[in-house]
């Protein structure tokens, strides 16, 4: 149920907004407009005026990501094979005018178009909360500290594409936070009893 206390009976009741925590994926997708389903929950969102967080925590994945990209594509755009990129991921060598344009960018994008979206810090008891799920549960450590954090956050449910992370967290006894694929957002808010117009 949302978390919400009723209005008095001499009230009428008032459209409960509920709060998403948006995995990295979510935010890649929507980052580089693909998987569309990603962009409309984003998208639905911000029309419907819903609360948006996610952890500070992703910045740092996006830039992994936006810098492994871009890594790879300079070594296929020298002529080395897709292979050999891969398995020098670990030792990648960017140039620093090339790092900070790459994230300052992302940084810009973000503040532009996504100002809803609210950046979350864990507290020391939410990292406490992450070391815990990392030693109780299969969920990889940096999905621990999303599902710490949107815990900590209140998020009423977390929004994820990664399906080994989405099924894995589903089972937590008790029901820790709610989980969904984007497909299936608006499903799952109702069953929670959030309306909207």
């Amino acid at each position: 149920m949302p978390k919400q206390n009723p209005p008095p009976l001499d009230e009428e009741p008032k459209l409960v907004v509920p709060h998403l925590y948006l995995d990295t994926n979510i935010l890649l997708d929507v980052f580089h407009d693909r998987r569309d389903v990603s962009v409309v929950v984003v998208e639905n969102a911000r029309n419907r005026k819903w609360f948006c967080s996610t952890s500070h925590f992703t910045l740092m994945e996006m830039a992994d990501a936006e810098q492994e990209e871009r890594y790879v594509a300079d070594v296929l755009r020298e002529g080395g094979r897709l292979r050999d990129a891969y398995r020098s991921l670990r030792d990648k060598k960017l140039a620093d005018d090339v790092l900070k344009q790459m994230f300052n960018r992302m940084m810009r994008k973000f503040s532009v178009r996504y100002p809803f979206i609210r950046f979350y810090g864990l507290r020391d008891e939410g990292l406490d909360e992450a070391i815990r799920l990392c030693g109780t549960t299969n969920i990889d450590a940096p999905d621990c500290i999303h599902l710490a954090t949107a815990k900590e956050a209140g998020c009423d449910l977390l929004v994820t594409n990664d399906d080994p992370f989405w099924r894995l967290a589903r089972d937590i006894e008790p029901e820790y936070i709610r989980v969904a694929k984007p497909d299936k957002v608006d499903e799952e808010l109702r069953s929670m009893g959030f309306r909207w117009s």
